[in-house]
């Protein structure tokens, strides 16, 4: 099988959220040849990313930060993270 092949399965199956039993189907080809592939690929593209991938920065731009729009999803938390619960007393 090509490289192509293996890559259109691979991108068919993460883009599309597909099945192996329907991967079998529309590549005419056993599930455990599919699944063999899709590993290879997986690895190679593992092995790949330092490459072509980079690391997105952990800080919130300033202007989703001061946006009421965005609020909520950013809100600041407090420094107390932890509340021990306690029950009610008993009366």
């Amino acid at each position: 099988m090509s490289i192509e092949d293996q890559l259109a399965m691979f991108l068919y199956i993460a883009g599309q959220k597909s099945k192996n039993r329907m991967m079998r189907v529309d590549f005419i080809r056993f599930g455990k040849t599919i699944r063999r592939y899709f590993i290879k690929i997986l690895g190679a593209i593992s092995i790949l990313r330092d490459q072509f991938m980079k690391q997105a920065p952990n800080q919130t731009p300033p202007e989703v930060e001061s946006s009421l729009l965005w609020y909520p999803y950013f809100a600041v938390s407090s420094p107390v993270t932890h509340l021990i619960p306690t029950p009610p007393p008993i009366s």
